[in-house]
């Protein structure tokens, strides 16, 4: 069954090219790391479903509030933050189980 869900997981992973943004930005990162409580909030902040790297680093220049809201100065270092304590908490090879 766990090998099962492993595959699912690579599958949903590689479709997307990279960690799917509700994986990364879980709930405990965004309470820890923003002065937000999830990436639901985040995107009601946000106000669009438009979540394309060069959009969100766009609304990083131009939204002082989001700079403000999240600690973070541009959008690839609120992503860096997460990768990288994703892969510290995943192993290659190892999935979250949410």
């Amino acid at each position: 069954m766990t090998k099962i869900i492993n595959n699912l997981f690579k599958l949903i992973v590689n479709a997307f090219h990279n960690i799917p943004y509700p994986l990364l930005f879980s709930d405990a990162f965004m309470k820890k790391y923003t002065h937000l409580e999830s990436w639901d909030q985040f995107i009601e902040i946000v106000g669009t479903r438009d979540l394309t790297e060069d959009n969100l680093e766009h609304l990083f220049l131009a939204e002082d509030h989001l700079r403000l809201i999240t600690g973070f100065s541009t959008w690839a270092e609120m992503k860096g933050q997460a990768e990288k304590l994703y892969y510290e908490n995943y192993r290659v090879g190892s999935q979250p189980m949410h």
